[in-house]
């Protein structure tokens, strides 16, 4: 199992979060909540993409 860590700000992140695949786990922190509710501000997400036969 390979696992892929990756920060995304921006429109993209809340972009990659409505559109989540389920090998996707997005992370966010207490400056992170506009990337769920979709508010307008500074957004950043941590996303851990996995590949791999096993999650």
């Amino acid at each position: 199992m390979h696992i892929e860590p990756t920060v995304i700000r921006g429109g993209v992140c809340q972009y990659l979060a409505k559109n989540a695949q389920s090998v996707q786990l997005f992370v966010t922190g207490p400056r992170s909540r506009s990337c769920d509710t979709g508010k307008p501000g500074p957004v950043e997400c941590s996303t851990l993409t996995v590949r791999g036969d096993q999650l």
